[in-house]
């Protein structure tokens, strides 16, 4: 899955922006959902915009983290 496919589909209320809870609903394999998203959450403002979500490449079979 693509980053873009992965950020629209964990935006599950749809306003373009992965909150936190959003973003821990799936599993993470490289360290714990909030220090990933601590560490993508360029302008610390708790919400992950696409550009920000894609930021760290999308990895093996297009997972992101």
């Amino acid at each position: 899955m693509m980053c873009q496919d992965r950020f629209t589909s964990l935006d599950t209320n749809k306003d373009g922006k992965v909150d936190e809870a959003e973003f821990a609903a799936i599993e993470h394999r490289r360290g714990t959902p909030e220090e990933i998203f601590k560490a993508r959450d360029a302008n610390a403002d708790g919400l992950l915009t696409m550009e920000e979500f894609c930021s760290g490449g999308c990895g093996r079979r297009g997972r992101s983290w």
